[in-house]
């Protein structure tokens, strides 16, 4: 798989927030990325609406000697029906294949988002 664009490292202008201010439970962390998808590869895309993701370029010389230094990537979610934000970390390794697993979860939840918003690309219907 060629990907399209690239996913790492992120460079965007704002960075979402860990959790949400009126909930604790709004904030998941995952073992691996394998565990992430176990849980939301196949949820539903209305439902569990992914609003943004970060995927850092860590900087070793920020670590101890010992310390993880795994990039962290975060996938961030508006979970629709009850109007919940929620956050997803895990530590994830940015190998080709690892970058080709996001990017096609990733795509599906960004075609998604285009047909919510296809009147803004012509697309909709006059």
């Amino acid at each position: 798989m060629k990907l399209q664009f690239k996913i790492y490292p992120t460079n965007h202008p704002y960075y979402q927030s860990e959790g949400c201010y009126y909930s604790n439970e709004a904030h998941m962390e995952f073992d691996s990325l394998q565990d992430f998808l176990k849980e939301f590869e196949d949820a539903d895309l209305d439902m569990n609406r992914v609003i943004c993701y970060d995927w850092e370029k860590i900087d070793p010389e920020d670590f101890e000697e010992g310390e993880d230094k795994t990039p962290e990537l975060r996938i961030y979610f508006m979970k629709q029906r009850k109007a919940a934000p929620l956050s997803c970390y895990m530590k994830v390794e940015p190998t080709k294949e690892n970058q080709e697993r996001v990017y096609k979860f990733l795509e599906k939840h960004y075609k998604q988002s285009q047909l919510l918003w296809a009147e803004f690309s012509g697309g909709g219907d006059e």
